[in-house]
């Protein structure tokens, strides 16, 4: 079969398609996916935050790993789901979107497992903060969705933030809430908005 070479504007008129399909299919079925991930984090945040203050025990902050281990199962499902609900071809911006979360959750883990490791997860909280902004910032970027990347980008540099202040000294544990904050404008808001949208649509 012979292959057709595009000009200048079919081009841009294709990649303006795969940016659209991309945004259609992301407000159809990713804000659930991300109010989950948020709220999950959030309620885990809170959880360890409740017991360090009770306790004084550290090894509570094993419990972060609850947010993989619950989360990445219940995503899996939803991801299933919506594909059986919607006609599904994979564009190459959904490849790149898709390799920047993988790399950034391939991260995460080997990130929380050192650091709960070390007894010092509590610097993963800027960590996680930074990294979780950094891809939902490009996600949006990539879509052209700059009110949803405006949020992301507070939330990162709410991280850069509480990771300035443990260059400083010991991270205070009220830091905590100041993590569930952040994650409320990377995920929770996003999440909401891109709801907000696919109900429109």
């Amino acid at each position: 079969m012979e292959e057709k070479t595009l000009n200048e504007k079919e081009s841009l008129e294709l990649i303006s398609q795969m940016i659209q399909n991309t945004k259609e299919k992301m407000e159809q079925g990713t804000g659930n996916i991300m109010l989950m991930w948020g709220y999950l984090t959030v309620a885990i945040s809170i959880l360890v935050y409740v017991c360090l203050i009770l306790t004084h025990n550290g090894q509570w902050n094993w419990a972060w790993f609850a947010i993989p281990v619950i989360g990445y199962p219940i995503m899996v499902l939803m991801d299933r789901k919506e594909k059986q609900k919607t006609s599904y071809c994979k564009t190459h911006i959904d490849s790149t979107i898709s390799t920047i979360w993988s790399v950034l959750g391939i991260c995460m883990f080997f990130a929380t497992f050192f650091f709960c490791w070390k007894n010092y997860a509590i610097v993963l909280m800027p960590i996680a903060l930074i990294l979780m902004g950094i891809g939902s910032t490009f996600t949006f970027a990539i879509l052209k969705m700059k009110k949803v990347s405006f949020f992301c980008g507070l939330g990162m540099a709410l991280g850069m933030g509480i990771l300035g202040d443990c260059m400083q000294g010991p991270l205070q544990i009220n830091r905590l809430l100041f993590f569930a904050l952040g994650f409320v404008l990377i995920m929770i808001i996003p999440g909401h908005y891109l709801n907000y949208k696919a109900r429109r649509r």
